[in-house]
């Protein structure tokens, strides 16, 4: 399962990162580089709660040389989608994972959209 900066913000700022595991006990909890990024850049501005997150375990996933050739053609197109979550729409159309996301218009994007209709799951909250 591959989570956004967004949902992993929310479950740290209420303390509550060890739900994540009870909810997905059977997860393989993944994140991209560029969440990983946002998240120690949040760290950088003073959050405490992005230490519990990461204390979670993630695997951290960078793109292979197609998926940022791809990443590359839609992030100039896509105003509306931040780096990490196209980052991740992509590795979940590649891999076929589950992607938690928070993130209004990275959920509502036709973009992300058309992936959905190609078989990937979308778990908004």
């Amino acid at each position: 399962m591959i989570f956004d900066a967004d949902i992993l913000s929310m479950f740290g700022k209420i303390d509550r990162t060890n739900l994540l595991k009870k909810l997905f006990p059977n997860a393989v909890f993944v994140i991209t580089f560029e969440v990983y990024k946002e998240l120690l850049r949040a760290k950088e501005a003073g959050y405490e709660f992005v230490d519990d997150i990461l204390k979670l375990g993630f695997e951290v996933v960078h793109l292979n040389s197609e998926l940022t050739k791809e990443y590359e053609q839609k992030n100039s197109k896509l105003r509306n989608i931040h780096a990490g979550e196209l980052a991740s729409i992509l590795l979940c159309k590649r891999e076929g994972m589950a992607f938690a996301t928070n993130d209004s218009k990275a959920k509502q994007s036709d973009f992300a959209k058309r992936i959905m209709l190609s078989g990937w799951t979308l778990l908004t909250y």
